[in-house]
């Protein structure tokens, strides 16, 4: 039985948010797609703290498996390349003016490779993973079904993000990052005064739990290394800073940033060990922070979940916004008054897709691995090359390298898939898709062109 004061907070908190961000639209084609190209620098900051870590179950689901080694796995590499984004590759994304990465793409390498671009930026931004989080929560908080979890997370995403586009995304980013803030910071203060700190945890947590790597190999935590590159790719990263005030505020944006996401990571990492130290015989990992909820007295299990749904639902609606927008702007073309109308089109298919994939693979973790193996090799070569490169490929050449990248990684993927066991993929030489895949990119980008013979 579910008490009611639970139900109260978590109703509350799942109003809040869509009412805000209902409440904050504009009629204004400018403002729903791009909120005018002005964000200053605590929206900014708010909107990309939040949206980055949307994949809380998936925290709580590696911290439960692996230990403190989640900090470096799913924390330090992705600060490492959110320096280098913001040092070398943000100057140059907000004074290019392309609000997306198939933009800048096609404009680079044509038209066909922003058309490919689109394809897999499409697949960077699937909902999917967010869907299944905030699904799975909403079964522990109200005891829905998964699926009736699945159509509740839709219709609260879509009743804002349809309504008042990006504007309303970046706005309701603000009000989340307040409330993940205090949740998981209520939550890790009452796990230590209630239980104890660092002797009780050394006591009850498997001995690897508390180093690095632990239980996890290396070449796992390399692989995961190679995974955080998804930040130089991040369809969200580019958005944000395209549309930020001016290049200062986008730089020191994310600078600030990674410190937010340096702290949260620590409060949710211990929020981790605890579900694994007061719940060693859970059968399922992805259900760790749920199920640690489950520990607390009412009030603090109704913050714990109502902090947790707001960190999924503000990641969740961007990647519906920006695939939605993907498939309008860059995959179909569409510009001016219409462009608002085929968005929403766009959001809600995308999420509806996402709806099966999320029934289909029902592992946070898992569905990051395969997203990130197969976009990844296909964008982030010829997206360093179109910012950072002095001069201009020959036509074609960038098309070339993401269809090596794709053919690849995909025959690899399909490989694994069929020869799986245990429900695991086996992949040949035991490389995941991102490798080999990057590796045929980024080679066919590397090799030297021919240059055209003179006539005589």
């Amino acid at each position: 039985m579910i008490d009611p004061l639970v139900l109260w907070i978590v109703g509350l908190s799942l109003l809040a948010v869509p009412l805000f961000g209902w409440f904050a639209s504009r009629k204004d084609e400018a403002e729903f797609i791009s909120a005018g190209r002005r964000i200053t620098l605590p929206v900014f900051v708010a909107s990309l703290v939040c949206t980055w870590y949307g994949g809380i179950l998936g925290v709580g689901e590696f911290t439960w498996s692996y230990g403190l080694v989640n900090w470096l796995a799913l924390g330090a590499f992705y600060y490492l390349f959110a320096l280098c984004y913001a040092y070398w590759i943000a100057p140059r994304v907000r004074q290019a003016g392309e609000l997306s990465i198939p933009e800048r793409i096609g404009e680079r390498h044509g038209p066909a490779a922003g058309r490919l671009a689109g394809v897999y930026t499409w697949l960077m931004v699937s909902p999917a993973p967010y869907l299944l989080m905030a699904a799975v929560l909403l079964q522990a908080a109200l005891g829905l079904s998964l699926e009736s979890g699945l159509g509740w997370a839709l219709m609260l995403t879509l009743f804002y993000t349809w309504r008042g586009g990006l504007r309303s995304v970046l706005l309701t980013d603000v009000l989340q990052f307040v409330m993940m803030f205090a949740a998981f910071g209520i939550v890790a203060a009452w796990l230590v005064s209630h239980y104890g700190g660092i002797d009780f945890l050394r006591a009850a947590l498997p001995a690897g739990h508390l180093r690095i790597p632990g239980e996890l190999p290396w070449s796992s935590v390399m692989l995961w290394g190679l995974v955080a590159m998804w930040t130089l790719v991040d369809p969200g990263f580019h958005q944000r800073v395209a549309v930020a005030k001016d290049v200062p505020t986008a730089r020191r944006g994310i600078f600030i940033s990674v410190g937010f996401w340096l702290v949260f990571d620590g409060l949710t990492t211990a929020c981790g060990l605890y579900a694994r130290a007061l719940l060693p015989e859970l059968q399922q990992p992805v259900q760790a922070f749920p199920a640690l909820a489950g520990l607390m007295p009412p009030l603090l299990q109704g913050i714990f979940f109502a902090g947790m749904l707001v960190t999924v639902l503000s990641t969740l609606d961007s990647v519906s916004f920006l695939s939605g927008q993907t498939l309008a702007r860059d995959l179909f073309c569409s510009r001016g008054k219409a462009q608002v109308f085929h968005t929403r089109l766009g959001i809600l298919a995308s999420c509806m897709i996402g709806v099966v994939l999320a029934l289909r693979i029902p592992s946070v973790v898992e569905l990051w691995v395969s997203i990130a193996s197969l976009g990844i090799p296909v964008l982030l070569p010829v997206l360093l090359q179109s910012y950072l490169g002095k001069e201009p490929l020959p036509r074609g050449k960038g098309l070339r390298s993401m269809t090596a990248g794709a053919v690849t990684s995909l025959a690899w993927f399909a490989w694994g898939q069929a020869h799986a066991a245990g429900g695991w993929p086996r992949y040949p030489l035991g490389l995941e898709p991102l490798f080999p895949g990057l590796a045929a990119s980024a080679l066919l980008l590397l090799l030297p062109h021919k240059q055209p013979s003179a006539r005589t």
